[in-house]
């Protein structure tokens, strides 16, 4: 009888530990195909019921390791995960005592109202490393069934789920201490996420994800998983694309097989397939690796902005369709050409609110300082004789501050939430008044609940605003500089700017939110299309 890929598979962050505790032996992933397995394979080889899986430090083990991974843990009957021996042994599992069995444990709090004597021990559990490993998301998500293990308890992932999503909503935790402390494990609520959207996309009775679903996915995460090499936190996500997309992206360990080549490649893969819809990820939030173009997402970023949105809420290039293609420039002379029109120059950028961290909230002062200093360049640039339409967008500036979209932006607005957003910023603002017969002790109170869909919808703080030279406002990334170019492309939902170098190519800035463009106005009464070439 031999061991087959269907055994029970261990899985943690000390191979020689889990060995000990399971009575298993450890062996290479790569021993699956290799002679060594096959002298493994026989019974008197293997103590124990289970086989604990390492990842070969070797390159070339690695290289036929990691295709393998999907295969490895989703024809597994059970995966078993250790996150390591109970802190204090004597009283449980970081404060869960040992007659207190960990599935009953999380059932408890589930059913029960969060405290901070429930919820520390748990906090603490949630700190443990294995959390951040990049590998993480495949042992739990393709597993049939996984086990979480803590010293001598243990628990089903699908309870830990239950966790994850009912700390999830830190404000009904009573007391700064336990709110704290409830962040701190619902930051790992991308786990959960993530496993909804890979069971929830089935093509042909099979799960997976595409490159650009899985990415999309991860660019809004609140933090990227840790990798002892930073290869990996995109080869470790691999087991969760669709076969098809898997194969498209070599998995290569050698020395020419580089963080930014390994981004090029799939920016290569996503693009020429969908087109430069997926450019949106490309911005300045986060520090790009050494060599990747301007025009290829840093796939290896998160906490990017709700950019994965904008593709579903705005239409700049309406009416205009990318034709898929396969990408054969070279990572050396990485020049990608596309199709399409300039909507202006921008003539002048003003100064991002100062206060625009991810913490801070907008206030009345900062907004209006922000819509004064911008009407005042839009009439300049309409005295100027530039364009008439400059000062027509004065009015509308409240419309650019959200960016046309609600507070969660993650849909077309309506007609309704228009009118509801209007009225909802006279308020803020103060043209709409409370009613005269509304006691003053109560007139705060109204002002908070009848301008807050607007209020909560402001975005003109995270960005720089600008003025094109013809007289468009938008908005857009801290880097756009005067003379940058503000393009359309087919088939692409936002406009880009972008800065024309020397030689006549393009580097990308990233996206932007220009009013009077994003609905596919630019595209009326045919446009005369040219070739923008990035880099």
């Amino acid at each position: 009888m031999r061991v087959s890929i269907t055994s029970r598979i261990t899985v943690g962050v000390d191979a020689i530990a889990m060995r000990d505790h399971f009575g298993g032996v450890v062996v290479s992933v790569f021993g699956l195909v290799s002679e060594r397995w096959k002298r493994l394979s026989e019974p008197e080889d293997l103590p124990g019921w289970t086989t604990c899986w390492v990842l070969s430090a070797d390159d070339d083990e690695k290289r036929a390791q990691v295709p393998l991974m999907h295969r490895i843990y989703g024809e597994a009957e059970e995966v078993l995960i250790w996150l390591g021996p109970a802190a204090d042994q004597k009283h449980g599992v970081d404060g869960v005592y040992p007659d207190t069995p960990l599935r009953e444990f999380m059932i408890q709090i589930t059913d029960g109202f969060p405290v901070a004597p429930w919820i520390q021990p748990v906090a603490r559990l949630f700190a443990r490393p294995w959390w951040h490993r990049v590998w993480v998301m495949q042992e739990v998500i393709l597993a049939k069934r996984a086990i979480i293990h803590c010293g001598d308890v243990a628990v089903a992932w699908s309870d830990v789920e239950r966790v994850i999503e009912m700390f999830s909503y830190p404000d009904a935790c009573n007391g700064l201490d336990v709110m704290a402390l409830a962040l701190q494990i619902c930051q790992h609520a991308h786990l959960r996420r993530l496993h909804i959207d890979y069971l929830g996309r089935y093509r042909d009775w099979l799960p997976g994800l595409t490159w650009e679903e899985l990415l999309g996915i991860t660019c809004e995460w609140p933090f990227m998983p840790e990798a002892t090499d930073e290869r990996d936190r995109i080869y470790g996500l691999m087991g969760l694309l669709l076969e098809e997309d898997r194969v498209n992206v070599p998995v290569d360990y050698s020395s020419e097989s580089t963080v930014a080549r390994i981004a090029f490649d799939v920016s290569c893969v996503v693009i020429g397939r969908t087109g430069p819809r997926c450019m949106i990820y490309c911005n300045d939030a986060r520090p790009r690796p050494s060599g990747l173009p301007t025009w290829a997402p840093n796939w290896y970023s998160c906490q990017s902005g709700n950019f994965r949105a904008w593709n579903d809420v705005y239409d700049a290039a309406k009416g205009t369709t990318w034709t898929p293609r396969l990408l054969s420039m070279s990572f050396a002379n990485p020049k990608l050409k596309l199709m399409g029109i300039l909507v202006g120059h921008i003539g002048k950028t003003l100064t991002k609110d100062a206060r625009s961290s991810s913490d801070s909230k907008p206030t009345l002062q900062s907004f209006q300082s922000w819509e004064s200093d911008l009407a005042s360049t839009l009439r300049k640039t309409a005295d100027a004789g530039c364009t008439g339409a400059a000062a027509s967008f004065c009015g509308r500036l409240w419309w650019l501050a959200i960016m046309g979209t609600p507070s969660s932006g993650r849909w077309p607005v309506t007609d309704f939430e228009r009118r509801q957003l209007l009225a909802a910023y006279e308020v803020f603002v103060g043209i709409r008044q409370p009613p005269d017969s509304l006691d003053i002790d109560k007139r705060h109170d109204w002002y908070e609940e009848e301008s807050a869909f607007f209020r909560k919808a402001l975005k003109f703080d995270k960005y720089r605003p600008f003025v094109t030279s013809n007289g468009y406002p938008g908005l857009g990334q801290a880097s756009v500089q005067v003379d940058d170019r503000v393009a359309i492309s087919q088939g692409c939902s936002v406009p880009f700017t972008i800065r024309q170098q020397e030689d006549g190519d393009c580097h990308l800035n990233g996206p932007s939110y220009v009013l009077g463009v994003m609905d596919g106005e630019a595209m009326e009464n045919g446009p005369d299309f040219q070739e923008i070439v990035l880099v």
